[in-house]
């Protein structure tokens, strides 16, 4: 998921298939605008298997979080571009 005014500079549509990407890792994904999230920000759920998509640990450290010791995902920096044909 990603804001609209990210994805038109981006020049990617709403429902398009993007990579989305950083040092760690890449991924193809289908875009989803969502006036909701505040601008520069991302969303790839939680829980997608790689085939089906991406995983968000596809993108972060091994580090965890000092509450509950889960995957600290919530400031992983990714980029988003449209794919090119």
């Amino acid at each position: 998921m990603i804001h609209p005014v990210d994805a038109i500079n981006r020049k990617i549509k709403d429902g398009e298939i993007a990579e989305i990407f950083n040092s760690r890792g890449k991924a193809k994904v289908k875009v989803m605008y969502d006036l909701g999230l505040r601008r520069g920000c991302t969303v790839l759920t939680n829980g997608l298997w790689h085939q089906d998509g991406a995983s968000p640990n596809l993108f972060t450290t091994g580090k965890e979080t000092d509450m509950g010791h889960g995957t600290a995902f919530h400031d992983t920096y990714v980029e988003i571009r449209k794919i090119r044909k």
